[in-house]
């Protein structure tokens, strides 16, 4: 029977080898679980374990069953299961984000044969790939606010942001209509402002624990 210094020891070399794995500080997890590095270093290094709420967030950090994290003889029951369910994660977190925004393409690609064919829409057939790329910004910053780190959230919402300044400027390329250029520059510049803004608010809740 695993007793608690055991358990602290497992849990301190499982917890170290998920951070490095993926390419984490000790810094950048406690950013993570809203906790000091201080805490974080006291788990790795068998000190102490973190309460059930905070190795709930560690497990779904991680994509890890709780039990893989304190047990031992869990992992040791099923490593290629454990490899292969890791694994498993990190490719659906990014293939189905890709694929998503590749088939407003490929619906867009179906509405442009079809305006193609019509005389009287035929010469604005080329505008359905752009209102596609907004389709497929807005569905990659679903996908990242779920699964992807805020910077990422902050590009996929450029991406929204300029992709519509398009839409609008292209179909009425008049010297009045390019200006909607300006208030995306504006927008852009909020939305980066933002991602600092909650970077910091992140990092000084942090210091405080």
């Amino acid at each position: 029977m695993i007793n608690e210094e055991q358990t602290k020891e497992y849990f301190a070399k499982k917890l170290s080898e998920l951070r490095k794995s993926r390419g984490m500080t000790q810094a950048q997890l406690a950013l993570s679980l809203n906790y000091s590095d201080k805490a974080v270093s006291k788990w790795e290094r068998g000190e102490s374990i973190p309460d059930a709420y905070t190795l709930l967030k560690i497990s779904k950090l991680f994509s890890v069953p709780v039990d893989e994290l304190l047990d031992e003889d869990f992992v040791s029951g099923c490593p290629d299961s454990k490899k292969q369910s890791a694994e498993g994660n990190r490719a659906k977190r990014i293939f189905i984000p890709v694929i998503s925004a590749l088939g407003a393409y490929f619906a867009a690609s179906l509405v442009f044969f079809v305006m193609k064919n019509i005389p009287s829409l035929h010469a604005y057939a080329p505008l359905v790939f752009l209102f596609a790329t907004v389709a497929a910004f807005i569905v990659l910053t679903v996908f990242a606010s779920m699964w992807w780190k805020r910077i990422y959230q902050c590009v996929c919402v450029s991406g929204i942001i300029w992709s519509v300044g398009l839409c609008i400027a292209i179909p009425a390329p008049t010297v009045g209509f390019n200006y909607i250029f300006i208030p995306c520059a504006i927008l852009q510049c909020i939305c980066i402002l933002i991602y600092v803004f909650v970077y910091f608010l992140k990092k000084q809740s942090v210091g405080k624990d």
